[in-house]
């Protein structure tokens, strides 16, 4: 994941997925696409903040019950 600019210098989040595949959120010059863009990520990062504990606290039911 990465964050860049497109060719006109505006702001642009890349993520690569697997198999050279890439998904690209770019902001263009339409009224309020700077505003949504910056929904979407914030959004966008909560979702992967609570994916993230998630996985860890299933992670840690797995190994709690590896050990017992």
């Amino acid at each position: 994941m990465s964050v860049g600019t497109d060719d006109a210098g505006r702001p642009a989040l890349y993520v690569d997925i697997s198999g050279g595949i890439t998904i690209s959120v770019e902001v263009d010059n339409e009224r309020g696409s700077q505003e949504l863009a910056a929904v979407f990520a914030r959004g966008l990062s909560e979702m992967a903040q609570r994916f993230a504990e998630l996985c860890e606290a299933d992670r840690a039911d797995m190994e709690g019950g590896l050990t017992s």
